[in-house]
């Protein structure tokens, strides 16, 4: 009686594993005698390659944004001061430096700006 139980018992289990997945996803496929089936669709777990290159590019954008409003010279000014500051103000000013990207980048805004 105890095995027939634990045998309901694991069937349960699975069913319901299987409308866990169905839950994420699913699509509807038909089998050979014509039944439709609802399968799991895999499970994404890949790296978001997308979400990471907007948000360099942002970054690249605010670095020409802050270029192109203050202007080359006020920009690196404010740089040196990061430079003479603590060890995060330093890394700051390690990733704000301008680079030919957002250079050009601000270039090309400075006109719609001032």
């Amino acid at each position: 009686m105890a095995d027939m139980f634990n045998q309901f018992d694991d069937r349960l289990r699975r069913i319901e594993a299987g409308r866990t997945r169905l839950k994420r996803g699913y699509s509807l496929t038909v089998d050979r005698d014509g039944l439709i089936v609802a399968r799991p669709r895999p499970a994404r777990r890949g790296f978001p390659i997308k979400g990471m290159v907007l948000l360099v590019a942002g970054f690249f954008a605010f670095k020409a944004l802050l270029i192109a409003y203050l202007g080359v010279v006020t920009y690196q000014d404010r740089l040196s001061v990061l430079q003479n500051g603590a060890m995060i103000e330093r890394a700051g000013a390690w990733f704000m430096q301008s680079d030919p990207i957002s250079a050009s980048l601000a270039q090309k805004m400075r006109p719609f700006i001032r």
